[in-house]
Order: C-alpha cells, then sequence, then structure tokens
C-alpha cells in the first residue's frame, strides 16, 4: 500500500523545516508543549511561514560533545 498525506499538517511540517538550522529542528509551539520537559530548545521566536501565517517556532538546541545540550548557539 502507498499513502500520500496532503493539507495543513504536511504544510506546516514542511514550512517549519525551512525555518531549521543546518542539522537542525525546527517545531511548532504545539509540538514544543507535548516536548518541552524531554529536551532542550531555544527561546521561541515568531516566523512568517508561506501559507500558513505568523507562527510561534522552536528550535531544539543541538547537543554537543559531551551529549549535552548545547546551548551557546543561543542568543
Amino acid at each position: 500500500m502507498a499513502y500520500d498525506y496532503w493539507g495543513e499538517t504536511v504544510n506546516m511540517a514542511a514550512r517549519l523545516e525551512g525555518t531549521a538550522p543546518v542539522n537542525g529542528i525546527a517545531i511548532s509551539e504545539s509540538t514544543w508543549l507535548r516536548a518541552k520537559d524531554r529536551a532542550a530548545f531555544g527561546p521561541p521566536h515568531n516566523e512568517m511561514l508561506k501559507g500558513v501565517g505568523e507562527t510561534c517556532v522552536y528550535h531544539a538546541a543541538p547537543k554537543a560533545a559531551n551529549g549535552l545540550p548545547d546551548i551557546s548557539w543561543v542568543a
């Protein structure tokens, strides 16, 4: 079987992916609310996403060589 997913969720995911830093992860506020206790994230910022509008976006903090979250990239 093959499935194609279309619609607002896929559009939002594609737009968020475009705001992520290289090798990074960008998530929406609703996802952040579910994951905020499980990973380190930078501060929220608003992005204008094409076809979506202004959206609060969070970026996952990359891990340092010691395996801990590296938040030095957060300005």
